[in-house]
């Protein structure tokens, strides 16, 4: 028996259609109305509270569409099917774009760049790549009154704090662009620079500008005191394990390195260590040193030097270039000087007293104080003349008068206890020992 369709009736057909039974169903064609329709080819419309449900595909140029659009997962670009709108999961829209996804807004309404998982629970704003994941912020009119900045809001709508690029003169891609970054952060309402990197590396704190400090150029980082409170910039080192909010001294300081910094070793450092709140040191403005507590400028350290000199000895008098110099160390007024002289060649008749050796800074003048030199030392005796002693080792003293350039230096005999004259003779060694005071 053929197959047949038996049709008794049509309900609600209305419009100006036809309807033509054939062996393979119902034809319809013409624009035509129904409450409910079936259909495996074709482009149909429902104009009245119902549904549309097609077996084939479903074309059209244009579509308006007044209520959902229900998408099981993927809507596709026409003509390029490896770019893509998805729906992975539930609350997810991810966006593939050369077959691989290339964002994500999760369930937690994270948005993921470059990867299809979150790396860290908390941010909500995650950016993967293989090589250098960059964001850019970009301003199309750099210039100094324009630039590109992250504003961070803390609460509402109102900029907490900003990191900002910002121009100096007009950007242009010319390969001599320069542009500095600042860091604003609010404070009583109103939003101001605090930090500044230079377009020269330059860190500033609390200051724009170092146009009137002398030398800014060598200045890798300046600090300036808060807008409206009196004082300085100060760096403030506290230990990690007080709990307090009172200032403490931290065990390290501040390193000094050399160039070679891949090494743990400080070429020099100033280190702090926790020990009550008294002063211990003080550098006045005139470049003195003062110490526990004691800020009087004329009780402060304000000279150190050391070095070595030759000293000038007295008239016909030479000295051994392999022992002619002596070191000294002068710290604040207080000249210390040691060493060995060895005179190789003498004259008597210049030398029928003392011997005089120069001393490297003048001693005192007296005034209020006592500025005499007066020092017992030993001298390896060899004679000038056959009448004085016998060679050997004898007691010297070393003496000079107030505001003097030298040093008087007298030989003793041992067996009268009387001082030598014209005593010294090629060969002879003096030991040097002393410590006098200068007024400079």
């Amino acid at each position: 028996m053929a197959s047949e369709i038996r049709v008794d009736k049509i309900n609600s057909l209305s419009g100006v259609g036809t309807v033509t039974l054939s062996p393979t169903g119902v034809d319809i064609a013409g624009i035509t109305t129904a409450a409910t329709l079936r259909a495996t080819t074709g482009i149909v419309t429902s104009l009245t509270a119902g549904s549309l449900t097609s077996l084939g595909a479903v074309s059209g140029t244009t579509g308006t569409f007044t209520g959902d659009v229900d998408i099981a997962d993927t809507i596709v670009h026409t003509g390029d099917t490896n770019t893509k709108i998805r729906f992975p999961a539930a609350d997810t829209v991810s966006i593939e774009t050369g077959g691989s996804e290339a964002l994500r807004v999760d369930s937690s309404k994270r948005l993921l760049i470059g990867h299809t998982s979150s790396q860290q629970s908390t941010s909500m704003l995650q950016v993967s790549r293989t090589n250098n994941s960059t964001i850019r912020v970009a301003n199309s009119d750099a210039t100094v009154t324009n630039y590109a900045a992250l504003d961070l809001a803390p609460a509402n709508s109102i900029a907490g704090a900003r990191i900002a690029a910002v121009a100096e003169g007009t950007f242009s891609s010319t390969g001599a662009e320069t542009a500095y970054l600042k860091f604003d952060t609010r404070n009583a309402g109103t939003t101001s620079e605090k930090v500044r990197i230079t377009a020269g590396g330059d860190l500033r704190l609390g200051l724009n500008s170092v146009a009137n400090v002398t030398d800014s150029a060598h200045h890798i980082m300046t600090l300036t005191g808060k807008s409206g409170q009196t004082g300085a910039g100060a760096i403030a080192f506290r230990d990690p394990s007080a709990n307090t909010d009172a200032f403490i001294f931290a065990d390290d300081g501040v390193l000094f390195m050399t160039a070679d910094y891949s090494s743990a070793t400080a070429d020099s450092s100033i280190r702090f260590r926790v020990d009550g709140s008294s002063e211990k040191v003080r550098i006045l403005s005139s470049g003195g040193i003062t110490f526990n507590g004691d800020t009087a400028a004329a009780n402060a350290l304000d000279d150190y030097e050391e070095g070595e000199y030759t000293p000038a000895v007295s008239n016909g008098q030479t000295l051994n270039t392999s022992y002619d110099r002596l070191r000294y160390t002068k710290i604040g007024r207080q000249v210390s000087i040691t060493g060995q002289l060895v005179f190789s060649t003498y004259n008597s008749s210049d030398f029928s007293t003392t011997l005089t050796i120069g001393l490297p800074f003048l001693n005192g003048n007296g005034g209020d104080r006592s500025e005499y030199i007066y020092h017992a030392g030993i001298a390896y005796f060899n004679p000038s003349s056959s009448s004085s002693p016998s060679n050997g080792y004898i007691p010297i003293g070393f003496w000079a008068a107030a505001n003097s350039s030298h040093v008087s230096v007298f030989a003793i005999d041992p067996n009268t206890d009387t001082t030598i004259g014209n005593w010294v003779g090629s060969g002879s060694d003096v030991w040097v020992n002393l410590t006098y005071f200068t007024d400079a």
